[in-house]
């Protein structure tokens, strides 16, 4: 049986022993104020010992590719992150070994999120030789019970945000992705042009339409500040890229990036309208209507924000 953190009837993590708990503790992202809040007040409980209040011994649901992943690895502990939204039915695991985390790894638990992660180590290949950027490097992935699972190296221990050095990304890194989708598609190309002249965001934002294709490129798909990190060497390295693909408006991850740097200006609705200004000022407004409406089907949260914005007023 492996023991559950449960807050409010929701899951935080779960790891198999309790030498596990304060490594739980300390891994668990802590990316808002809140989050530190509750973490602070979690320690706390743990050290005066009630903690024990909140925690469930339950069945680990992926208990066998998690067995298989240490057996590979030669990992002897884990901790389960639960993802913050209910639907992303998937997990966050920790590999350790002696006490140290050796690996990440992810594990659909429903068809959906079983492709994302299967799609994300056909990209992890395409993309482990890039020369302005590195990637972890797949350790072991497979299916077990309709479970996709896919776990790779770390980036290097030290790494910070790039964002937290950068404001915009390199734009080398930017087009040596691109490279990888060189090939147009003239179908793709016409396909987002019919899009673009149909969609309500054109009339809204007053783009006129001045020529007849959209240009397409491969993408990272959630290039989002959060994804890209500078270790001790200033080398950079981009992850999570299971929403990686061809065909993608030719600005996606540039405007990916810049959404996600000034996140929390965009989720107050009246500064929307002035970073929208600030990226069509600088690039071709219908290719960045059309990376805009790319990033809202993906599901990154600062596209789905600005469009619902520009849709409900």
């Amino acid at each position: 049986m492996s023991k559950t953190l449960y807050i409010l009837g929701r899951k935080f993590f779960t790891y198999d022993n309790n030498v596990m708990l304060h490594n739980a503790i300390n891994i668990y992202p802590k990316s808002t104020v809140k989050k530190r809040i509750l973490f602070s007040i979690i320690s706390l409980f743990s050290v005066i010992g009630i903690l024990s209040f909140f925690i469930k011994d339950e069945k680990n649901e992926a208990q066998i590719p998690i067995k298989k992943a240490q057996n590979k690895l030669n990992c002897d502990d884990f901790v389960i992150i639960w993802p913050n939204e209910k639907f992303r039915r998937r997990l966050y695991v920790y590999l350790y070994s002696n006490n140290k985390i050796m690996f990440f790894g992810k594990i659909g638990l429903d068809v959906d999120n079983s492709n994302l992660i299967n799609k994300e180590k056909n990209n992890l290949k395409m993309v482990s030789n890039m020369k302005s950027f590195k990637t972890p490097i797949i350790e072991f992935y497979g299916l077990c019970d309709d479970m996709y699972y896919l776990f790779t190296s770390l980036i290097p221990s030290g790494s910070c945000l790039y964002a937290e050095k950068n404001s915009l990304v390199d734009p080398v890194i930017i087009e040596e992705v691109k490279t990888l989708g060189s090939a147009r598609c003239l179908l793709k190309k016409q396909v987002w042009f019919e899009l673009l002249k149909y969609t309500i965001l054109r009339k809204k934002l007053n783009v006129h339409i001045n020529k007849k294709e959209i240009s397409v490129c491969f993408a990272h798909g959630d290039m989002g500040s959060e994804n890209i990190f500078l270790d001790k060497n200033n080398k950079v390295w981009i992850v999570d890229w299971e929403r990686a693909g061809m065909f993608s408006p030719v600005l996606t991850d540039e405007f990916a990036y810049y959404l996600g740097m000034n996140n929390v200006e965009i989720n107050k609705l009246s500064h929307i309208d002035k970073h929208m200004g600030v990226f069509l000022s600088c690039n071709d407004a219908q290719e960045v209507i059309c990376a805009l409406l790319y990033l809202d089907f993906l599901n990154y949260k600062p596209a789905v924000n600005m469009v619902k914005y520009y849709v409900d007023n």
